[in-house]
């Protein structure tokens, strides 16, 4: 055991000092010279060397071929910009959360894929003292849940987890039920369902929300206890969920149709964009509050 923790400590410093070497790339005005970059992280030239020649195999950071200088490289900019498209989809899918957490009166979850898993990105809980509780930041495998089904029906495939079914017991139950089962089914119908699936006395409904590109790589859910939330329930939330999804999916700038919804919701604009009310009159849609 002694001899491991050198090891651990120095892996740990290395990631430090990378990190710090990229603070000091996005804080400099332009690229500073290797002896400056090494006396801001405070250690050696060649040290820096090192670190900075494996951020450039990642795409990291990028050398000038001129100055033969550092700064951040391409793969740093893609970060930025999925987490301001994390950050983006949170701030236009939490009004509508919350008014599907009040129509349906049980917890709403935002997830989105990352990999093979998927992540909690955002909750709004259930106003019963007994709810579904989802921890922000919780993360998901990709094989068992209505999220799961979701995400693989409607996104890419990953890894394995395309290849695993769900359980017996939850997809005869599902089926008893009239609800969908099975990655076609859940495609036609625009969302799936867990019966108990993944967690013992937790049920769940999950719709896709696309992007302007009209790919999946988030779902917005509904789930709350079995015992209240059950497929009577579910099949009553099932359109209000989609309708709730395909608004967001609207907002991101998707234009397309929306899998198992009538074709009247497919002209849900995005907010505040004119659309008709039922008697032709021309109105404006905000976002519910």
């Amino acid at each position: 055991m002694r001899n491991s923790e050198p090891p651990d400590r120095n892996s740990v410093q290395a990631v430090e000092r990378a990190a710090d070497l990229l603070f000091a790339l996005a804080a400099a005005p332009a690229a500073p010279p290797l002896r400056d970059l090494a006396a801001g992280v405070g250690c050696s030239t060649s040290t820096v060397l090192r670190l900075l020649t494996a951020l450039e195999k990642k795409g990291l950071v990028e050398r000038d071929p001129l100055t033969r200088r550092y700064g951040l490289g391409p793969r740093v900019h893609a970060l930025a910009s999925a987490r301001s498209r994390g950050a983006d989809l949170y701030a236009r899918a939490l009004p509508h959360m919350r008014a599907l957490r009040d129509q349906s009166g049980e917890s709403v979850v935002l997830q989105v894929r990352a990999g093979d898993q998927h992540i909690c990105l955002a909750q709004v809980e259930s106003h019963h003292e007994i709810r579904r509780h989802v921890t922000v930041g919780q993360v998901f495998p990709l094989t068992r849940g209505a999220t799961a089904q979701v995400l693989r029906a409607f996104g890419a495939p990953a890894g394995t987890a395309e290849a695993e079914g769900p359980p017996a017991l939850a997809d005869r139950r599902a089926r008893a039920a009239g609800l969908p089962r099975g990655l076609a089914a859940v495609r036609a119908a625009g969302y799936a369902v867990s019966l108990e699936e993944r967690e013992p006395g937790v049920s769940a409904i999950a719709a896709p929300i696309f992007d302007a590109h009209g790919r999946v790589w988030a779902a917005l859910v509904v789930s709350g206890p079995a015992q209240r939330f059950g497929p009577a329930r579910m099949r009553a939330v099932a359109t209000p969920l989609r309708a709730a999804a395909l608004a967001i999916s609207r907002d991101q700038g998707y234009r397309g149709p929306y899998p198992g919804l009538a074709a009247e919701w497919d002209t849900i604009p995005a907010a505040g964009e004119p659309t008709a009310d039922r008697r032709g009159r021309r109105t404006a849609r905000s976002a519910p509050q």
